[in-house]
């Protein structure tokens, strides 16, 4: 650990300093006691139900009987969960059967085959896949693999039916074998393949006879580690396997030896434990009834077996290390490796990459098909797509291909587009006229996915490394991401109250920031700040006449915003003018905005959209103006604006067939509704926002103070050290407890122990906190371990305190990486849909949450509500617009995650 170096005792040091290292200490350790306080309430809260229950029914009727009934009303009570146990493993083993080999050789591939650009692209496209919400997996097998199967192989497959929801679990744990195995192939000292190379073996042999056998511990953990996720796993079976827990017939054969035919379990409806969970959830929860407790015993029992395979992989795990003497005793003579020729090795090697891909391929159909459907695609006219093409894309890969600069380039792009336009017609049509039509899809649609896409996405990357297109895409992205950021800042105001702000704001937080700046006393201005705080608190109550909401947003967002534009401009060495230029333009912006007032939401709250809109687009402009080579890349945004208008014109101009989308302005702002045209996501997606920013703090504040104890107030014996490695095992089985578990968490301590009620936003951001807690405590470990400890001890031979060292030192260079860590945890929270279910929350609101204690509803359980609609309509149109809504956000947080990664490992 990098705390091992402590930093001496300072004989000049003041009270006041050794007061703030004890209190800073004292506030980290209760960050980290924190994750312990999860284990004990998580366990606390499932066995105050659950002895309850088994106190009414007997522990062995409980895990033999053959019939699961928990009537809500009393009636008919059956509490034997092997039903249950057999749709679990049904779809463990099924799923297990698609991740665990095609896991396996995708590690192989990225570990041994795959050169870094290949590596650079499928590593962040896993980590997208590992990333889609389950409750949107679901959705897939439910409206697109189910029928899909049912049309080609299963003519007598059930709606709902356990192997669609067994395909999409393979998949997604398909990311969790080939990351933990890459891992385990990566650390295998390179000598030991340098040796099998040395002794004449091919990569094949190299690959599958030294490198997969002295990483066969760590890969055998992720197998665990997979079977475990999948044995947990909700919202995919609760959406496509349905809810009827059945004992599969028993049939005979010839020779009478009974068996059970797999398409009896596979083709049909099941339960899981989770979908029985889920099941109870959804009713009425009323404390103190049979079924309520049952949640609690199987949640018990879930907790049970995930523990148990969490410990039995870390039993493994502990292997790791010490299986590469096997490694070294398989290459002890050449005469031990089999001949293989180049044939057989290059098989293996597109098998590997064969496997890379396969979940990447699937999804990639998956998600053609609901972008199809959410834009109605489909409905649209060949003339429509054309003129867009022209107008927009066109333009665009002019762009990229103008910012490469590349004659080679050049002339692949135009093979690619030509050569795959004839690729994709041609069998389509055939496809078409001699076999059977594609449901929902044209040439024209499949070329757009399938070649323009990928082409144009390859391009942007290119050209985005090049001067003109990193000022392009730079500019686009700051105009896009302010203006998302600013209509997020103006949501909270929704459940918040602006005057309240003003007065915190004015009493507390400008004279805090003030003194700070001409005292530097950390302490002094958290003082003040506390004071005036509870000063505004006071105040509220007594002050009557307030300025309007726009001038409180141009006083409380607009001018902060342009002093530290101002200010990250003079510290970039700019010119006194630009300085000047960048802190009124941010601050007109703020005042523009008062002319503009989005219906939905607060007013004023336009200023806060141009006010973080204009605030990083005009420091990026001071940079990028010095740039001569990318000042051109500035009209990009130009160009895009440029071509949807123009494409518009010729469309209403011409008259020309346009598709009747269901992912429109309109859906974005209205409330739900039971007409499918007339429904809308708005009220979702304030209630997602809110919740993600309470989240946010929560979960930040916990996981950075938890990870800066266990690197920087521990060492690796003593006391301390032994401290350390309880939370970390601690940390590691939390990140292994099912979401549902949170959700049972949720219900019992912050709900029902604490009275926060049922579906509120402060139970739903304190269960997702926790939930997503241990990923945030990692990853900041992981980016606290990265700083240099040359850093630290400069600092300390400078006579900082430990305290100073991490506040200066430490935690602004492991920043980005911290920040990295936590939008990937929160683009997991934002997706979560069985903790919200467990605890309470609403499927479906009709406005928008006026305080934090209203009833709230988030996207995932949205979409969730609306899938079970059986209009084709919703299940085509709405949800399919809500899945892209939510996977829009979703990608956009993990691309800003690896965008901050690359960024790091680039000046690292």
């Amino acid at each position: 650990m990098s705390s091992e170096n402590i930093a001496p005792e300072l004989q000049r040091s003041s009270g006041v300093e050794r007061l703030k290292e004890t209190g800073f200490g004292s506030i980290f350790f209760i960050c980290a006691a924190i994750t312990i306080f999860t284990t004990v309430a998580i366990v606390a809260t499932l066995l105050s139900d659950a002895i309850v229950f088994f106190s009414e029914i007997q522990i062995v009727d409980f895990l033999l009987g053959t019939n699961w009934s928990p009537n809500p009303r009393g009636e008919g009570l059956a509490f034997g969960i092997i039903p249950l146990v057999i749709g679990t493993l049904t779809v463990t083993i099924t799923a297990a059967f698609i991740a665990l080999p095609v896991g396996t050789l995708t590690a192989i591939y990225l570990s041994e085959y795959a050169n870094p650009q290949a590596r650079s692209v499928l590593k962040p496209l896993l980590e997208i896949l590992a990333g889609i919400p389950t409750v949107v997996y679901g959705y897939f097998a439910l409206v697109y693999v189910t029928p899909a199967l049912k049309a080609t192989l299963f003519p007598n497959m059930s709606t709902f039916n356990a192997l669609s929801a067994s395909l999409m679990v393979g998949i997604l744990t398909i990311p969790m074998v080939s990351s933990i195995s890459e891992d385990a192939m990566s650390a295998v000292p390179d000598s030991l393949r340098q040796a099998g190379y040395g002794l004449g073996a091919t990569k094949f042999e190299v690959s599958t006879g030294i490198v997969t056998p002295a990483a066969l511990s760590g890969i055998v953990s992720s197998y665990i580690l997979a079977i475990s996720r999948a044995i947990g796993e909700t919202m995919i079976v609760v959406v496509a396997m349905g809810s009827q827990a059945r004992m599969p017939p028993v049939r005979e054969t010839i020779a009478g030896i009974p068996y059970v035919a797999p398409s009896d379990v596979l083709l049909d409806s099941g339960m899981t434990i989770t979908v029985a969970m889920v099941q109870i959830a959804g009713g009425d929860l009323v404390g103190g009834t049979l079924p309520y407790d049952a949640m609690f015993a199987l949640g018990l029992t879930l907790l049970v077996i995930t523990l148990i395979m969490n410990v039995l992989s870390d039993i493994i795990a502990q292997r790791y290390r010490e299986a590469y003497w096997m490694a070294v005793e398989r290459q002890s003579s050449a005469s031990d490796f089999e001949s293989i020729s180049r044939l057989k090795g290059a098989l293996f090697e597109y098998l590997t990459l064969g496997a890379s891909v396969i979940g990447l391929f699937a999804l990639a159909i998956l998600l053609i098909y609901v972008f199809v459907d959410a834009f109605a695609l489909s409905t649209a006219g060949p003339e429509w797509l054309l003129t867009y093409f022209l107008t927009l894309v066109v333009p665009f890969i002019g762009f990229c291909l103008y910012s490469i600069d590349s004659r080679r380039v050049t002339r692949q792009a135009i093979i690619a587009l030509g050569g795959g336009l004839v690729g994709i017609a041609v069998p389509f049509v055939i496809i078409e006229t001699y076999i059977a039509s594609i449901p929902r899809l044209t040439w024209q649609i499949t070329y757009l996915f399938v070649i323009v896409a990928p082409t144009t996405g390859t391009l942007a990357t290119m050209a985005s490394r090049e001067p003109a297109g990193k000022a392009g895409f730079g500019l686009v992205g700051r105009i896009v991401g302010g203006a998302a950021l600013g209509a997020a800042v103006a949501t909270i105001f929704l459940v918040f109250d602006d005057l309240s702000w003003f007065l915190a704001y004015t009493t507390g937080i400008v004279p805090a920031v003030g003194t700070y700046i001409y005292v530097r006393s950390t302490g002094v201005s958290v003082i003040i700040a506390i004071v005036g705080i509870v000063l505004s608190g006071v105040l509220r109550n007594i002050i009557s006449v307030y300025p309007s909401s726009a001038i409180i947003f141009v006083w409380t967002v607009g001018v902060p915003l342009a002093v530290v534009a101002a200010g990250l401009v003079h510290i970039r060495g700019r010119s006194q003018q630009a300085v000047v230029g960048v802190g009124i333009a941010t601050v007109i912006a703020a005042g523009s905005g008062v002319l503009f007032q989005p219906s939905v939401l607060p007013t004023g709250s336009g200023v806060a959209i141009t006010a973080m809109m204009t605030a990083p687009v005009a420091v990026y402009l001071t940079d990028a103006f010095d740039n001569e080579g990318g000042r051109l890349g500035l009209t990009l945004p130009v160009l895009i604006v440029g071509g949807a208008v123009l494409g518009a014109l010729i469309v209403q101009s011409f008259g020309i067939q346009s598709p009747e989308m269901w992912l429109t302005l309109e859906y974005i702002t209205e409330a739900p509704s039971r007409n499918a045209r007339e429904a809308g996501l708005y009220p979702a997606i304030v209630g997602s926002v809110i919740i993600i920013i309470l989240v946010a703090i929560i979960s930040f504040i916990l996981g950075v103070g938890a990870a800066v104890f266990l690197e920087e107030y521990t060492s690796s014996s003593g006391l301390t050290g032994s401290i350390a490695r309880i939370l970390q095992i601690n940390i590691a089985n939390l990140a292994a407890v099912p979401s549902v578990v949170y959700g049972l968490l949720g219900l019992g301590l912050f709900a029902n122990g604490l009275g926060l009620g049922l579906g509120t936003a402060v139970t739903a951001a304190l269960t997702l906190a926790l939930l997503i807690l241990p990923i945030t405590v990692i990853s900041s470990q992981e980016a606290v371990r990265s700083v240099p400890d040359e850093l630290r001890q400069g600092s300390y031979a400078m006579g900082a305190t430990r305290w100073q060292t991490t506040k200066n030192v430490v935690l602004p260079e492991a920043m980005p990486g911290i920040l990295t860590g936590t939008i990937l945890a929160l683009g997991r929270a934002i997706g979560e849909t069985a903790p919200l279910i467990m605890i309470g929350a609403a499927t479906t609101v009709f406005n928008a949450p006026n305080s934090v204690w209203s009833a709230f509803s988030a996207m995932p359980m949205q979409i969730y509500a609306w899938a079970g609609f059986p209009q084709s309509e919703f299940r085509y149109g709405v949800v399919a617009a809500g899945v892209v809504t939510l996977l829009i956000v979703l990608i956009s947080m993990n691309g800003a995650a690896i965008i901050i990664r690359n960024r790091l490992e680039r000046s690292t």
